[in-house]
């Protein structure tokens, strides 16, 4: 009680909800000696309720003026002040508890926002990763491709090349089968192949053999 003067002294200078809640905490100081009192304090403090929030008068700060204001009613036996009382109480703590609810249900809603955005963001983090490691490996198969069509490429040039140096080959072989490497002409085993095919032929055909017979032959061949 000796410092209601003081609170009451600087009280002037308090906004609304700060002069409701001053008359709640003076209502309970005083309810003990002087019970009207409190019940004045009060009822003054809810004169201020009209131009205060709704959602403000729903906390328990200020919503306990009514349960404070019911039990000095039902001590001056007004029990029908003290159940209307008790009843708005009841109603603001449940108008409070929603208020509680809805907000709780946004934060949760926030974080799951949250949460399913971090989540987005890793998996589309996940696919981004995926997709490179797609690519370079994409990448790493046309090299590989690339690497044995030309390894292909230069094995079959290597083939062809050594295919057409056979064929040479064996055509020179054959050649050199059939003639001499010196005149050009054909060698006796020819010669007599040959021979024999016209000779063979001979009936059907005019034949003609011209037999040349050249001294120190040897020696020609020789040089």
């Amino acid at each position: 009680l000796e410092i209601l003067p003081k609170i009451q002294a600087i009280s002037g200078n308090f906004n609304r909800a700060e002069r409701y809640l001053m008359l709640i905490i003076q209502a309970l100081l005083v309810r003990e000696q002087d019970r009207q009192q409190a019940i004045d304090k009060l009822t003054v403090a809810l004169e201020l309720e009209d131009k205060m929030a709704k959602q403000q008068l729903f906390s328990p700060e200020f919503a306990q003026l009514h349960l404070i204001l019911a039990e000095q009613y039902a001590l001056h036996s007004k029990y029908q002040l003290a159940y209307e009382q008790k009843e708005l109480y009841l109603k603001k703590y449940q108008d409070y508890r929603k208020q509680l609810r809805v907000e709780r249900l946004a934060k949760l809603n926030k974080k799951y926002e949250t949460d399913l955005k971090l989540k987005e963001n890793e998996l589309l983090k996940s696919q981004h990763e995926l997709k490179g490691l797609q690519l370079k490996e994409s990448e790493k198969k046309t090299l590989s491709q690339r690497r044995n069509m030309i390894i292909l490429a230069v094995t079959a040039i290597i083939f062809l090349l050594l295919l057409i140096r056979q064929f040479r080959v064996r055509s020179i072989l054959h050649s050199l089968s059939k003639t001499d490497s010196l005149t050009g002409l054909y060698n006796r085993r020819t010669l007599f192949e040959q021979g024999e095919f016209y000779l063979a032929n001979a009936a059907k055909d005019t034949l003609c053999v011209i037999m040349l017979d050249i001294d120190n032959f040897k020696e020609i061949n020789d040089n």
